[in-house]
């Protein structure tokens, strides 16, 4: 499975700690499955997710697409490496801060689009300990 990875730029370990092990848990990913990551690369989750995986699953191979700022319209940049990320993956897996992040939003419109199975969870710190919302948002795009 290729997995694309999109989610909050507060979302930075060095900030929160968020224990990305139990993401791994509550979410019940099964990294043996997980052949490919595909992300953004931008700050915030995007980071995390990588450097978890470089440290921890070696063997998964890891693509980041940054946006293409030289085409004309540098505003479209983020969007067309959104819309990369969600034609190379099998499966997204969004998780923000909140649901006014655009380019999460892009992103699974581009998921609803191209028919690709896609989780949208919303975190939020209790202390210094992150916890996943009970209920993905999924159904709520």
């Amino acid at each position: 499975m290729i997995l694309g990875i999109t989610g909050s730029r507060y979302f930075e370990k060095e900030i929160f700690n968020p224990d990305l092990e139990y993401i791994k848990n509550r979410l019940k990913l099964d990294f043996s499955k997980i052949e490919k990551v595909v992300s953004g690369g931008a700050v915030g989750f995007d980071q995390t997710f990588e450097n978890y995986i470089i440290t921890n699953y070696p063997s998964i191979e890891l693509e980041i697409i940054k946006p293409d700022y030289s085409l004309p319209n540098k505003k479209m940049a983020p969007i067309l490496r959104n819309k990369t990320i969600v034609e190379k993956s099998d499966f997204i897996l969004a998780i923000v801060s909140n649901l006014e992040s655009k380019g999460t939003q892009s992103t699974i419109k581009f998921a609803k689009e191209l028919n690709k199975n896609f989780r949208l969870y919303l975190y939020e710190y209790q202390g210094p300990d992150l916890k996943l919302l009970e209920k993905p948002l999924w159904e709520l795009l």
